[in-house]
Formats: structure tokens, C-alpha cells, sequence
């Protein structure tokens, strides 16, 4: 049983503190998702392999992949959506690809993205509950501890130091140890 809002948890038996903390993930769509098609990872490799010797083949492969392998559960749409995009992407990468190598080097991490993206294609978009339960010891229970201040030395019994020659007397309450000489 978890405590109302603003309350302590409840301690059980053996002094231990429970806390249930329920985590609820969704995945929202966002621009990296509409545009890099979730593949199969077996299909999501061989792009990445293609990618990396002819650079923008595999984005542009993986384009055509939308309309028959890919993005499972997406609407039409969408599907011609992300197939533009990958299909003007790849031949980006490809003609660009002799400047500085930037085509080849983009290509590469459009390929990294469809492994990615591969988990996407196995999963549904249910949102996903996760449950921590932790247990830790409960504190040992506080006793009351009074604290006073000590009145000024002005204020207190002696208004000077005792005489260095005064007896050592033992504290009341404590035994009365012989001095060993």
C-alpha cells in the first residue's frame, strides 16, 4: 500500500521502509522517427554495409524498403513521406560524397541510425510500465535530546577558575576509584 501524497512511507515489519516508484515510458513521434524508416535488422545491416562501400545506396534502398518491409503500421502518407525523403537523402549523400567525404561520412551514420531504428520495428507504440520496488532499512527510532545553553561565565558558580589545588572529587553517580599512586 503506497502513502498519500506528502506522507512518509509506511514501515513494515522488521523496520525496513518500502518504496513503489511506477515509471510510465510512451514513445512519441518526433522528426528522426517519420524520417529514418524502422527496418528489420537484418535489412537495417545490409543498408548500413551498402552505405558504407556505395555511399547513399543503402539510404536509398532502405527508401524503396518503406513501401514493402519497413515502417510497419505507418499510413500511407507517411510512407511516401519517409520514402521522399530517404530517396533525395541517399542521392544527397552520393553527390556529395566527393566533397570532403561529407556524403560517405553521412551515409555511414544514416546507416547507423537504420540499427537504431531496428528496435522500433519490433515494438509496439503501448506504453511500457516499469516498476521499482526498494526496500531500505528504517532509520533506529530518534529519542528526545534536550540542548541547553550554558549561562555566561559572568553568570555561572564560579566568577573565576577553581584553584588549581582543590581535590579531584568524583562526579555524582560514578564509583569511587582508588588513585593509584
Amino acid at each position: 500500500m503506497a502513502a498519500p501524497y506528502g506522507q512518509p512511507p509506511p514501515q513494515q515489519a522488521g523496520g525496513t521502509v518500502t518504496t513503489v516508484t511506477v515509471v510510465q515510458t510512451e514513445q512519441k513521434p518526433n522528426a528522426c522517427r517519420a524520417a529514418i524508416p524502422a527496418m528489420h535488422i537484418a535489412m537495417a545491416v545490409v543498408c548500413l554495409i551498402f552505405n558504407i562501400f556505395i555511399p547513399g545506396f543503402g539510404t536509398i534502398m532502405a527508401a524503396f524498403a518503406v513501401f514493402c518491409c519497413a515502417n510497419t503500421g505507418q499510413s500511407g502518407g507517411g510512407k511516401v513521406g519517409t520514402f521522399c525523403l530517404n530517396f533525395w537523402v541517399g542521392l544527397l549523400q552520393l553527390a556529395t560524397c566527393w566533397i570532403f567525404l561529407i556524403g560517405w561520412i553521412w551515409s555511414i551514420m544514416w546507416g547507423a541510425a537504420f540499427i537504431g531504428m531496428s528496435a522500433d520495428y519490433h515494438s509496439t507504440n503501448e506504453p511500457t510500465t516499469t516498476v521499482v520496488t526498494t526496500t531500505a532499512a528504517a532509520p533506529p527510532p530518534q529519542q528526545a535530546m534536550v540542548v541547553t545553553n550554558p549561562p555566561p561565565y559572568s553568570q555561572a558558580p564560579y566568577s573565576q577558575p577553581p584553584p588549581a589545588n582543590l581535590p579531584l572529587q568524583p562526579m555524582p553517580g560514578q564509583p569511587d576509584y582508588p588513585e593509584k599512586v
